[in-house]
């Protein structure tokens, strides 16, 4: 197939190279764009001049975009500058990009007339690490620009988070806000028996003072990505106010995005860290990636 523009945010992960190398190896494409964060540049520069070496061979233009960690009114503005200068067909791969770069990435890209098709990437890890966290210190949780929902004083507030691996990121929206009940996703899957027994330890340690409950659902489901089990939690709760976040696979993002389009009342929420774990995943799943069109 024929592309015009490739989006995607620099990584240290096996997966960000190898899968921008596999995309292009079944398909033309004739820019690339890769935002890329000042404060990893250490950990991403052999991927990136990887990348760039296998790049130069077959002729495609590379364009470096500096972003910075945390900083949400300049992320902004840049992604959406940069896609301004973008027409035709986007392909947004989401492999190795933070949720709210997914979310600004989406929300400009879908606005834009000057982009006429619109898709999303995604490529799994081969594996994870043993230890399987993903990140620590967590910071102050962060509504989406243009995606926060609205807001009533005199209703209840419902939190539905998507859970993972990634314990401490939950564990501060929880204690972040006062919500008259909490709903969390649990993907299913064999990589994820674990997931279960994280919701169980939430739900205990928070019994006091929190009404948690969980409920399964499939961020792989194709065209659906936990779409459907969402909305029936949204549709249950509909005179709350209710915050969506997604701290699971990846792919839900894309489920969360068309929430919001279609219930603009709910908000998205992010919860930056200060800490990765630079081992988190290795290489880069064999079976067929993820690839959704959008518009």
């Amino acid at each position: 197939m024929n592309y015009d523009t490739l989006i995607a945010v620099t990584s240290w992960e096996e997966r960000f190279e190898l899968g921008i190398k596999r995309f292009l190896n079944n398909n033309s494409i004739k820019q690339i764009f890769l935002f890329d964060f000042v404060d990893y540049t250490e950990n991403t520069k052999n991927n990136i001049k990887y990348l760039e070496e296998y790049i130069d061979k077959i002729n495609i233009k590379i364009k470096l975009i500096k972003i910075k960690h945390n900083d949400n009114i300049n992320n902004w503005k840049i992604i959406n500058d940069t896609l301004n200068e973008i027409a035709g067909s986007l392909v947004i791969d989401i492999s190795t990009m933070p949720r709210d770069i997914i979310y600004f990435s989406l929300y400009h890209a879908e606005k834009s007339e000057k982009i006429n098709k619109l898709f999303c990437l995604y490529n799994c890890p081969e594996g994870y690490s043993k230890d399987k966290w993903l990140t620590s210190d967590p910071c102050k949780p962060q509504l989406i620009y243009n995606m926060s929902g609205l807001f009533e004083m005199e209703k209840d507030t419902i939190l539905i988070i998507l859970t993972g691996f990634d314990r401490k990121r939950v564990e501060q929206l929880l204690n972040y806000y006062e919500p008259k009940k909490v709903y969390l996703g649990v993907q299913t899957g064999e990589k994820y028996e674990s997931n279960i027994l994280n919701a169980e330890q939430y739900i205990n340690f928070f019994k006091s003072s929190l009404k948690i409950d969980y409920f399964t659902l499939d961020a792989y489901l194709d065209n659906d990505y936990g779409f459907n089990k969402i909305e029936e939690k949204i549709l249950e709760n509909n005179k709350s106010n209710i915050i969506l976040a997604s701290l699971g696979p990846k792919p839900s993002s894309i489920a969360l995005f068309r929430l919001n389009k279609k219930y603009p009342s709910i908000g998205l929420i992010y919860v930056p860290v200060a800490k990765y774990n630079m081992d988190y995943s290795f290489g880069i799943d064999e079976n067929e990636p993820i690839f959704v069109q959008i518009k």
